[in-house]
């Protein structure tokens, strides 16, 4: 197999995303060589340096003279611009690092901004919420005294009735 990166690019045009969200990645890969090929990738943010939280490693498999798509969300907790280079890891047995092709892309700049205040929930129909079932809790227990009440009641009057014979 001889492996190569065609694209690497963020989908639908969705370049910018808050903390909370998952940005779409698509990456295509094609197989130039006679076999097929089973490889894995990573990628990091170019920024930091860091590993990109993409789902763990990305699995790709590609017949001979194919290419592929994979798609895949990209998190990120830090605000800001960044880009996504992802690279195929290299099987441990081959010493140099491009004998089966592979190597690395980058993607364009995302933007990474804080989660708008729309996104949580509100707090009026929240409290509502509360109140309502306070209340609702409040009619049951009146009416569960009241007939609690009510027993007692009768149970006094027959007492009653029954000593006076």
């Amino acid at each position: 197999p001889y492996v190569e990166w065609e694209s690497l690019e963020i989908a639908n045009g969705a370049s910018t995303k808050s903390t909370g969200q998952s940005m779409p990645i698509l990456a295509r890969l094609a197989n130039r060589g006679t076999a097929s090929a089973l490889l894995y990738f990573t990628c990091d943010v170019v920024e930091t340096g860091l590993e990109a939280d993409i789902g763990g490693y990305q699995e790709v498999r590609i017949d001979a003279g194919e290419s592929t798509e994979v798609s895949f969300g990209w998190r990120s907790s830090e605000v800001g611009d960044a880009t996504l280079s992802c690279r195929v890891l290299t099987p441990s047995q081959l010493v140099e690092d491009d004998a089966f092709g592979g190597g690395s892309m980058s993607t364009g700049l995302a933007t990474w901004t804080e989660p708008a205040e729309d996104d949580s929930l509100p707090m009026l129909p929240l409290l509502a919420a509360i109140v309502v079932g306070a209340v609702l809790a409040g009619m049951a227990m009146l009416r569960r005294g009241e007939s609690d009440a009510i027993v007692e009641t009768e149970e006094e009057d027959l007492n009653y009735t029954k000593d006076e014979y």
